[in-house]
Order: structure tokens, then C-alpha cells, then sequence
């Protein structure tokens, strides 16, 4: 096994404390391993990704800012983080 030393902003430090606090991970470990598989997943499906999809779902996006429906960064963030903690929850119920 290999260690890494790593920093990370006081932000996402934070992030990380309130995912163990509140059980969703064990420790920062298991929740940078899984952060780091799911990139990976998400790294090997974009191989196979569908460029004109792709496009079509971009722009509907930009249409969506055009008409004032779009999030703040850290609102989008927040439920990007949220949708993750829960599917690493279920991905650990399963095993």
C-alpha cells in the first residue's frame, strides 16, 4: 500500500469532518478511496460518452441559465456532495 500526503483547502476539510461526523464515512480515507472511484468510474464513462448527447444536454443547460434557473456554485456544490455521500452510502449497504 502506498501513502500520499495530500492538503486541502479548509473548505472541503470541512466537508470531509462533517461527512465523518455524521457517519456517513468512517474516516477521511474511506471517503477520499471512494471519492477517488468514483472519478474513476466517471473518468472510464466518459470514454464511452456520446459527444452529440453531450451537446444536446449542454445546451439545454445554458438555456436553463438563460431564463434565471440556474444555482450558485456552492448551492450546485453542495447537492453534487449530497447525491455522492448518498450513493456511497448505498454502494456500502450492498456490501
Amino acid at each position: 500500500m502506498k501513502t500520499y500526503a495530500i492538503t486541502i483547502p479548509d473548505d472541503v476539510a470541512a466537508i470531509l469532518d462533517k461527512a465523518i461526523a455524521s457517519g456517513a464515512y468512517a474516516s477521511v480515507d474511506e471517503m477520499i478511496l471512494n471519492g477517488i472511484i468514483l472519478a474513476d468510474d466517471a473518468s472510464s464513462a466518459g470514454e464511452h460518452l456520446d459527444k452529440d448527447w453531450l451537446r444536446k444536454e449542454l445546451q439545454i443547460g445554458v438555456d436553463q441559465l438563460d431564463r434565471g434557473e440556474g444555482v450558485d456554485g456552492p448551492t450546485f456544490m453542495a447537492g453534487l456532495l449530497e447525491r455522492a455521500e448518498q450513493k456511497a452510502v448505498a454502494a456500502r449497504q450492498t456490501t
